[in-house]
Order: structure tokens, then sequence, then C-alpha cells
């Protein structure tokens, strides 16, 4: 719709769509993965908006449904939006509704364009040209027999279902892939995508492929394994000394490129095959966490499965002291890996290691 100043050639389609998409999210965005972000931005918003509270919740109602109807239109014309090659002077074809739209946002969306980030448009224009050239047909056909009321089961590639989404494994001749096919309204946020760009030469994480806003889907490389999470007690993997050391390195090359990840069981997979520990959450760090406390908190995620007691009590002391010796067990040997690869941050994080030990 404009091309910026600076970037040494006009933007291409696709990077056209990726930054009218993320204009959209600007708008209203539905869902956050930060909840101090939602928390801080609804204060924000009644602060800004709203000078008798007692009204707050009908007029926050009103403007919310507004803001959704643009971001949902947005969304779902970004692509043709993005053929717009003057915004100044809009194409006899564009229906009233989408010129409407555009006169209405012009000046906010010119403003917004001036700050985005071209590495990361550049990724999201890659991820939408992907995902129409070798993705948009499978992903189409799966949604039709979802339509037609076909057993969601009974889909060939049907892997799981939640919530939120139906995912699907399907296998092309460029790799194995897992189609995520949201069930409401979704978007990517322009956070996410960055921590997936970042991410998308670092081994052993999951890698984004292609996405569409329009279509609601999410293309991952598929990733064999199961999370450490669900894996039964008699199943557990024993970490070797190197599984350790690889999955550690993992982590300090996700935070040298500004990424932190969810300590959390579930976002682990480990493949018996490779013996790699997998991460399959992470974001742009905030700063919330320093480096050694995400290391600190490992031990206990490494240690725990769907089994184990979150508590002590008279019929779950056994399995609850068990769990407890793992974690101990873990908080060594993760120390020890520390200490003999990783002498920087062992120099850096001197103090707080020594408190680690002693508090064993």
């Amino acid at each position: 719709m404009e091309n910026k100043k600076g970037f040494g050639r006009p933007k291409t389609q696709e990077e056209l769509q990726a930054q009218i998409e993320n204009f959209a999210e600007q708008k209203l965005p539905p869902i956050y993965t930060n909840e101090e972000k939602l928390f801080m931005k609804a204060a924000q918003f009644a602060k800004e908006h709203f000078f008798d509270f007692d009204q707050a919740p009908q007029g926050l109602e009103i403007k919310n449904k507004q803001a959704k109807e643009e971001q949902h239109n947005i969304f779902q014309n970004s692509s043709e939006l993005a053929k717009i090659n003057d915004i100044h002077n809009l194409p006899d074809n564009i229906s009233p509704d989408l010129k409407e739209l555009v006169l209405k946002l012009k000046d906010e969306y010119l403003l917004f364009s001036k700050e985005q980030n071209i590495a990361t448009l550049r990724f999201q224009a890659e991820c939408i040209k992907r995902y129409e050239e070798d993705f948009e047909s499978l992903v189409n056909n799966i949604i039709l027999q979802i339509q037609r009321g076909i057993k969601i089961e009974d889909i060939e590639g049907y892997i799981a279902s939640g919530d939120e989404a139906n995912v699907f494994k399907i296998t092309t001749s460029s790799g194995i892939y897992a189609i995520k096919i949201y069930k409401t309204e979704w978007f990517l946020p322009s956070e996410g995508l960055e921590a997936m760009r970042r991410a998308r030469s670092i081994e052993n994480v999951s890698h984004l492929k292609a996405y569409s806003q329009k279509d609601r889907v999410m293309v991952m490389e598929f990733i064999n394994g199961k999370s450490l999470y669900n894996t039964p007690m008699n199943e557990c993997p024993v970490f070797t000394n190197q599984e350790l050391e690889k999955f550690l390195d993992t982590i300090f090359e996700l935070y040298k490129n500004g990424i932190a990840i969810d300590v959390n069981p579930k976002n682990f997979i480990y493949d018996n095959k490779t013996k790699n520990i997998n991460i399959i959450d992470y974001y742009i760090d905030n700063k919330v966490q320093s480096l050694f406390e995400y290391i600190r908190d490992l031990p206990s995620s490494l240690s725990f499965r769907e089994e184990s007691p979150v508590i002590a009590t008279k019929s779950t002391m056994e399995e609850y002291d068990k769990y407890k010796l793992r974690v101990k067990e873990m908080n060594l040997r993760i120390i020890d890996t520390l200490t003999k690869n990783f002498p920087e941050f062992c120099n850096e994080y001197k103090k707080d290691i020594e408190n680690w030990k002693n508090s064993i």
C-alpha cells in the first residue's frame, strides 16, 4: 500500500500483506500470551477512554466490537489490500466496504508502517508466500473435509484436537510438517514471529515454516518424540551428560538471540532416536527473569511428569519422595554439566551457583 523509504527497494506484495496483518494485530489483539501486557493494555485503555468507571463495561464492549470487526476485515482481506499500489489513489475495482476501511485507517496505517522491522517483515513475507505455494491446497483439502462433516479422527494425518485447534501431520517433497488449524479467529503476534525469525537457524527448536491469517493456519516443522510431561515414569529417559550439555547449549543460544523459554515439561519434546531434547515454546525475552533463574528452574521441569504428585499426602508420600529425589539428582547433574562445559556462565553467576548448591 505504501513504499517505505530506506529499504532500498519497494516492498513485495507479501511484505505489504505482512505489514497490513501486523497493523490489524495492533488494532485490538484478542489474544495475549503475556498476562502482564494484557493487564497493562487494559489499564491504559480504561484510563484513556473512561472518566466514569461505572460506564466502562458498556463502553468497552462497544469499542471492542467495532475494533474486532475492523481487525477481522483487515485479516480476511490482507492479500487484496496488499495489491493497492497507491493508498492515496484507490483503484475503482475495490469494494465500497474496503474503500471505507482504507480511508478510515489510512493515516494511522502510514504512521504505523514507518516503525516496521524490515527483517521480521521479510520473514513474514517468506512464510506467507511459502504457505500459498506449498501448503494452501493441502490445508484447504483438510478444511473442506472438516466442513463436510467428516470425523476429525478419520482425516488423513490427524494427530490431536484441542479447544483452540486441530493438528495434522503432512508429508511433502520438502519434509514433514505439523499443520495447526485454529477453530476461531486467530493471529500470530508480531513478537511471536520475531522470536521465530531469530530462532530459525537454531537447532533442536521448533521452526515456523508458513502461516495464513486468513485460513487461521500455522505450519511448523514436525518434531518426533513425546513431551516429558506425558512420558510415563517407566519410560522416562535417563539423560546422558552429552544430552544435557546439548540441551543447555540450545538454551544459551536462544538467550544470546534475545529469546527466553517457557520452562514447562510440556514444552520439552524428547526424541528417543536422535536423543535430543527439543524446545517447542519460546518468546522474546522481556528480562523478567535472568538466565540463571531459567536454568535454576530446569531440574524440576526435567523431572516432573503428568503422574508426579504435586503435594505430599499420606497416599502420595512414596511417589512424592521419589520425585524430590529425581529433582535433587537433576540439580546436581546440571550444576556439574555447567561447571564442566560453561565456564563463562559459571563465572558470571558464581555466587548464585554456590547458593544453589547449598540449597540442594
